[in-house]
């Protein structure tokens, strides 16, 4: 059996949305309406004018605990509850005592509410998380990328040696999956020149291109290019063809 008292304020309002849970029953009409917080397990009452009264309640509608005459500007924590009715008014609640039972008739408006956020935002979660994911290996094939061309652009500027250059980037990448160009700019007129045609003194740049492939879900990119570019100036100083040093 249900009190009358309890019967009276099974009538109450259910805080769904942010705006209704930050402003709780500060915005609320009528004083009589208790006001519930479902999934709630710390309140406040900044911006209240008056003393409020609180029931925390278990899954079950178990009363857990009652604060009467909370006053303004009070933070209050139940870390066990699993929700809170406020009410405005302490008279009319004399019957509600720690260890009874409420049956709010909302309730059933309520179910099924977390489940329906979870499905919206679990597709969005996984895409951050595999989002994050790739990010990470992307920038970490991106440094190795930087460090091989960096490493071929030096043993290049050593050895004036194109077959020296791609052992230096095979060492770290597989011929089929990374592109490798060499240019050569005379250092007397900046022109393009040919490798055989490259001296002591002359610029040697390296470029090295991969296409990183991506797993996200519920994107259509499947592929992102990678690049990195180094260049130095040619310290072999052989001045006999091929002009290469060992």
């Amino acid at each position: 059996m249900v009190s009358s008292t309890m019967k009276k304020h099974c009538h109450c309002r259910c805080a769904k949305s942010f705006k209704d849970r930050f402003w709780g029953i500060l915005k609320k009409r009528d004083l009589n309406t208790p006001l519930f917080f479902p999934h709630c397990q710390s309140v406040h009452t900044f911006f209240i004018p008056e003393p409020i009264t609180l029931v925390w309640v278990d899954q079950n509608f178990e009363i857990m605990k009652i604060e009467k005459s909370v006053p303004p500007n009070r933070m209050r924590f139940c870390p066990k509850a699993f929700g809170v009715f406020e009410f405005k008014r302490s008279d009319g609640i004399k019957e509600l005592k720690r260890g009874k039972t409420l049956f709010p008739r909302f309730h059933k408006d309520s179910s099924g509410q977390a489940l329906v956020e979870a499905a919206i935002l679990f597709p969005l979660f996984i895409l951050l998380v595999f989002g994050f994911l790739q990010l990470g290996l992307a920038l970490s094939e991106k440094q190795k990328l930087a460090y091989t061309a960096n490493y071929a652009t030096q043993v290049g500027s050593l050895t004036n040696n194109d077959q020296k250059i791609s052992g230096a980037v095979e060492e770290s990448f597989l011929p089929t999956d990374i592109s490798l160009s060499v240019l050569n700019h005379s250092a007397a007129t900046q022109n393009e020149i040919p490798s055989s045609d490259r001296r002591y003194n002359d610029f040697l740049t390296v470029q090295l291109r991969k296409d990183f492939s991506l797993h996200v879900p519920f994107l259509s990119l499947s592929v992102l290019p990678l690049e990195a570019k180094s260049s130095a100036r040619i310290l072999c100083n052989n001045s006999t063809f091929p002009y290469v040093c060992e």
